[in-house]
């Protein structure tokens, strides 16, 4: 009990800090297209409970923002619900971390877990930035460890309730952050084929039920995401892609320096995702695989991962939903490197501080370049309100605009080739971007019709942004 709360008093300590680091670079935890859409959706469903028009959702799951704004009517607003979902559900996810593993391992071995936690967890870089962030995956990754959970109790002791949690979080996670879906088969499959699940035939019913499920779920929880922009990324999935380094896509043409295959194993190694991967990896043993849980989990990190390997891109975002169960994974690598340490005279309190000081650092590096985003999003916004325009054409700042510039109608150079560039309006681009990795695709169009109509250039931002006014 003392131990647990202290983790949870750690807990606070590092969402408050996290607080108090954004508060330091004047951060609202909102930048870039999703984070201002789900704060958009968040007070659509707040306006919408109070009378307004029910939100339309055209590229994101709904969960996040709809949870997010659930939370905002304490009084706090939507997004400050959105904040402090991202940092509850770190918290959240710590702690069910904690009890996966002290399930696998046992009580006896709370100790090194905690201290594992905190240095491979609690502190990484990549997941304390999306924790100080309105972003979904922290909330997707929290639900879905909460059913992996309740999936090891169905294993352990067979009882229907195990099932019934493991299948409404896993619902939860899927309405959240769809990039879940290859995870939530293999837990599917995990359930079906277990021996408690009875005979045969109840197999094929169990099975059938979870499809027509998921069936229903697609049509009338996604309705409106349905063949839209959402399955984009989707229609360019290849098992080509694992060996690529350039991909062109709905995301433009993007260059890499690692094929994808080699890219998702940044996941073990990186200082973004894990400080401790190198030091890990010489102490994994086959014998770790011999839980058959522990199994289980490592095909959700393998079919998640080699999902990934497969999309039309890199995105340490979308690799970092891995990490858990790579955690599970490692922690008796971790026994051993203490062992192993100990052994070589390494004062424990020494390179356990020397750990913790460097994943601070690189947190708050990983955190920076999301505070220096979201100031030239607000001073973009500030030129566009001066200007006096109620027009404006971007690339990149459409959902930015459509929250900070309440008063501007924006339109998306991305959606489409547009036939008219209203004259007076505004365009507010970055054409080095459009130039490298726009080619051939409607940006670059509608950025070359607009050169062509003319303008005059009313300001040029340090960040490469130019706003100029169409004739």
């Amino acid at each position: 009990m003392r131990r647990t709360f202290l983790a949870v008093v750690v807990l606070l300590v590092l969402c408050g800090g996290l607080l108090l680091f954004a508060w330091y670079g004047d951060y609202a935890g909102v930048n870039g297209q999703d984070a201002h859409d789900h704060w958009r959706l968040a007070r659509a469903w707040m306006e919408w409970w109070g009378g307004g028009v029910r939100p339309q959702v055209a590229e994101h799951p709904q969960g996040y923002p709809f949870l997010g704004a659930l939370l905002g009517l304490s009084g706090v607003g939507g997004l400050w619900g959105l904040r402090m979902l991202s940092l509850l559900a770190f918290a959240a996810l710590m702690l069910l971390l904690r009890a996966l593993l002290l399930r696998l391992h046992g009580a006896a071995s709370m100790g090194p877990i905690d201290r594992y936690l905190l240095l491979a967890a609690a502190t990484c870089p990549f997941l304390l930035r999306y924790a100080a962030t309105v972003m979904s995956d922290v909330t997707a990754m929290a639900l879905l460890m909460g059913s992996f959970l309740a999936l090891l109790r169905w294993l352990d002791r067979g009882r229907w309730p195990d099932v019934l949690w493991c299948i409404l979080l896993g619902t939860l996670s899927l309405w959240v952050r769809m990039a879940v879906a290859p995870v939530l088969l293999v837990m599917g499959a995990a359930l079906v084929l277990h021996p408690a699940t009875g005979r045969a035939v109840l197999k094929t019913v169990f099975g059938a039920l979870a499809c027509l499920a998921g069936l229903l779920f697609l049509r009338y929880g996604h309705a409106d995401l349905v063949g839209a922009r959402l399955w984009v990324p989707l229609s360019d999935w290849s098992p080509g892609n694992m060996f690529a380094r350039v991909h062109r896509s709905d995301d433009g043409l993007l260059a890499y320096q690692l094929p994808n295959a080699l890219y998702v194993l940044k996941l073990f190694v990186h200082p973004g995702f894990l400080l401790l991967g190198p030091f890990l990896l010489p102490f994994v043993r086959m014998a770790d695989l011999v839980q058959h849980p522990v199994r289980w989990g490592a095909a959700a990190l393998v079919a998640y991962v080699a999902f990934i390997a497969c999309m039309p891109f890199q995105n340490d975002r979308v690799l970092l939903l891995a990490l858990p169960f790579a955690l599970l994974l490692l922690y008796p690598a971790f026994l051993r490197l203490e062992e192993w340490l100990r052994g070589m005279r390494v004062h424990t309190a020494a390179w356990i501080s020397v750990v913790l000081l460097l994943q601070l650092v690189f947190a708050g590096r990983a955190l920076w370049p999301f505070m220096e985003q979201a100031r030239v999003e607000r001073e973009l916004a500030a030129v566009v309100s001066r200007s006096g325009a109620g027009h404006v054409h971007t690339h990149g700042m459409g959902a930015a605009f459509g929250n900070l510039c309440p008063d501007v109608s924006v339109t998306e150079l991305w959606y489409g080739e547009l036939a008219v560039l209203d004259p007076g309006s505004l365009i507010v681009v970055k054409p080095a971007d459009i130039d490298r990795q726009w080619r051939g695709l409607p940006p670059a169009y509608n950025w070359s019709k607009a050169c062509a109509q003319g303008m005059d250039t009313l300001a040029e931002h340090p960040a490469g942004w130019l706003v100029a006014k169409l004739h």
